[in-house]
């Protein structure tokens, strides 16, 4: 597996193996993977330069901020730095995924902050599925919740940064397309969305009046009151 999963064109060569090598009924390890977003915080990007042992490196900050923006990142994200419960991207089962499912990916993320904090990335990680026969599922995980990793996690810079609060509402659109140029290379862009112009899921958690009022109906439905008052 390459970074954000995709990288390099590792899962090509798996699905090679599986087609040439790979006897009828045999296993694959690991056998599903998914692709995981959420937004995020990236102190050690925008606010750690503030301040290098009494020197203020701001400048600095922001060049390397500038090239964040043409490149995605890979670092070990902290876990409070992660703003909304991830999202998968992309599930595969490896079983039988083709290579023309993996030329286009598109993903749109509509969500809420959990937390105060403030919106500065997308944050990408994989987990892989083992197969097991015990009742607990063998996972590995790139998560910022799990052990570092090789892979780390690949975040995607924002222009602006964004102060938000628990319940704000969050949407962008994510593409991954392979690379014309390189059959090991996805381009990745990322467009930061207008939450009022985006429908929200059911169960949105943001503090627009129409996802308040949503989930009010629902949790009366879910007590048992069929009454309209």
């Amino acid at each position: 597996m390459g970074h954000y999963l995709l990288h390099e064109g590792m899962l090509d060569s798996v699905i090679y193996a599986r087609d040439n090598f790979l006897r009828r009924e045999g296993l694959l390890f690991p056998e599903n993977v998914t692709l995981f977003s959420s937004p995020c915080s990236i102190p050690s990007l925008n606010e750690s330069w503030a301040n290098v042992n009494g020197v203020s490196m701001k400048s600095f900050g922001k060049q390397l901020k500038e090239a964040a923006m043409k490149e995605p990142l890979l670092i070990q994200i902290n876990p409070d730095d992660v703003l909304s419960e991830p999202e998968s991207v992309l599930w595969l089962n490896l079983h039988d995924v083709t290579l023309e499912d993996l030329e286009s990916i598109n993903f749109r993320h509509v969500t809420s902050a959990s937390k105060d904090g403030r919106y500065q990335g997308i944050c990408l990680w994989f987990t892989c599925t083992f197969p097991y026969y015990s009742t607990e599922p063998v996972i590995l995980s790139t998560g910022p919740d799990d052990p570092k990793t090789h892979w780390l996690q690949t975040v995607i810079s924002l222009p602006v940064d964004v102060d938000v609060e628990k319940g704000t509402p969050l949407a962008y659109d994510l593409v991954l397309k392979r690379s014309n140029t390189s059959l090991r290379k996805y381009t990745i862009e990322m467009t930061m969305l207008d939450p009022e112009e985006v429908e929200h899921p059911i169960y949105c958690g943001c503090h627009m009046t129409k996802c308040i009022l949503a989930k009010a109906v629902i949790e009366k439905y879910d007590h048992g009151d069929f009454s309209m008052n």
